[in-house]
């Protein structure tokens, strides 16, 4: 029976089989061994993957990446006749077109998922994506032996080539998905797991909407060509703009060409001028990186800690060389598709879950069980107290904290200053006790001067006095005797 590991990033599903110490990628579209996060609905059918993303330009309103970004029961973002599905339905349909690819193969006995590091943050993760997962695999009947975070099957399937089973204990691992960057630091001995886990609002989304207007009007400039003529050619173009990051991997220049009626138009993009149109982004996520590694603690030894690179964040015009120049520390960049390999790999020596109460979910892995790394006593570079490394499945993760930057209401974002925010500035209906305070260590806290009439709850559940807040957490207040709620989320914003 075949052992299957697969890569859940939205920006191209992997998936690989494992046969003794030989790793095979499986087709999971037409010709293709990646399947983007994409998905068609348009009332009646729905389409999948790489031939959804090529209707996202033609019909927008049919056409989300974000299921598994926003991964949960609400309605999706679709814009469709009568009800739009919830985003845990657009997913649902996405892994099973996938599945469907894999059996083609032949049976499956066991498989194991790389999830992102996000979706398994603190002592149980996000409970509600794994949730979603563990029931989308058991519709699907998908033999699941294991979930583990992907940057820690990354690595493990890159210890050997890259040269990291001796003499290294901190890595410093970048990833770059749909709509986020992942920042992680990782300890390899004497057990692989994260320490610490940073995520910025960045990804291939953003970095399209950065390239593309610029390569269009460069365009326009150089062949009068209009690229915004109508929603084919803007689709046609944006195609191209994707294959060039890829085409970027092994030359430094490239081509654009549209047909038009008299003749195609032409022109030559290199990849510095890439990096050029990229440098607001990539100097943002630079500056983010430098955060980490300062506070972490690690930034003296940076000479001396692998920084390694995903290969599609490995693939963005000036991202590797822009973080090399502000941190230091060597680049390596991991093969293509590593976290499904190590996701196989594990799967060898697992067992599938007898039920869904038994699912191991990891971001630790003992690679010396697994013969990739040799005994040693090497231990790991220490971080701050409340930052020592500890097995992620007894207690509580540590992770980057990154501290919302604006509160937003009603659609409006309004900042939080450094004393902390008095929410009642914004809503007339909010009592002057409630309000965030800075807490001594920089983060926000929530704070209840007075009692308060009426029903708090943080993400969906009872609000209480001293709770820390973080980015993306939704704070809602129903006064008494008032039927709608006002509702606060908070983000963070790096630029």
């Amino acid at each position: 029976m075949r052992t299957i590991g697969i890569e859940f990033c939205d920006e191209g599903f992997v998936a690989v089989e494992a046969a003794e110490s030989k790793f095979h990628y499986i087709e999971l579209e037409s010709s293709s061994t990646e399947s983007p996060g994409f998905v068609y609905y348009d009332g009646t059918r729905y389409i999948c993957g790489r031939q959804a993303q090529i209707r996202s330009r033609v019909y927008p309103r049919y056409v989300t990446d974000q299921c598994w970004d926003q991964l949960s029961l609400r309605l999706s973002d679709l814009n469709v006749p009568g009800k739009a599905p919830r985003y845990s339905e657009l997913a649902y349909r996405h892994l099973r077109m996938i599945w469907k690819h894999i059996q083609t193969g032949g049976p499956v006995g066991k498989v194991v998922f790389a999830l992102p590091g996000n979706y398994l943050v603190g002592e149980n993760g996000d409970d509600e994506k794994i949730g979603l997962i563990l029931g989308i695999a058991q519709d699907l009947n998908i033999p699941l032996a294991g979930i583990v975070d992907m940057a820690c099957a990354s690595l493990a399937a890159e210890i050997k080539p890259i040269g990291l089973e001796t003499g290294t204990t901190t890595v410093f691992h970048i990833d770059v998905h749909a709509r986020s960057t992942f920042f992680s630091i990782m300890q390899l001995k004497p057990l692989l797991k994260r320490v610490r886990l940073a995520t910025a609002p960045f990804g291939f989304h953003h970095i399209f909407a950065e390239l593309n207007p610029k390569l269009a009007n460069s365009f326009l400039s150089q062949t009068a060509f209009d690229v915004t003529h109508d929603a084919k050619t803007e689709q046609q173009f944006y195609n191209q703009t994707q294959n060039l990051l890829e085409l970027f991997r092994d030359r430094e220049e490239a081509t654009i060409e549209m047909e038009s009626l008299k003749r195609a138009r032409k022109m030559s993009v290199y990849r510095d001028m890439a990096a050029k149109h990229l440098d607001p982004v990539t100097e943002s996520l630079a500056q983010l990186a430098e955060k980490i590694v300062n506070d972490s603690g690690i930034a003296g030894e940076m000479k001396n800690i692998p920084i390694i690179f995903s290969e599609r964040a490995a693939k963005i015009p000036g991202l590797p060389e822009k973080i090399a120049s502000i941190i230091g520390g060597s680049i390596t960049v991991s093969d293509f598709g590593s976290a499904a390999r190590g996701a196989a790999l594990i799967g060898q020596t697992a067992s599938v879950f007898e039920n869904l109460e038994e699912a191991s979910i990891t971001s630790s892995i003992d690679l010396e069980a697994l013969g990739l790394i040799p005994a040693s006593e090497d231990t790991p570079i220490e971080l701050a107290d409340h930052e020592v490394p500890v097995p992620f499945s007894k207690e509580k993760e540590s992770e980057v904290e990154l501290l919302p930057t604006h509160v937003v209401s009603d659609g409006i974002g309004h900042r939080i200053g450094p004393s902390g925010f008095n929410l009642g500035e914004i809503l007339e209906d909010c009592p002057e006790g409630l309000s965030l305070a800075r807490h001594s260590a920089g983060r926000l806290q929530l704070q209840l001067v007075d009692p308060i009439h009426g029903i708090l709850l943080l993400n969906a559940q009872p609000g209480h006095h001293g709770e820390f807040i973080k980015p993306g957490d939704l704070l809602t207040f129903t006064p008494a005797e008032k039927t709608s709620p006002a509702e606060w989320l908070f983000i963070h914003c790096i630029s």
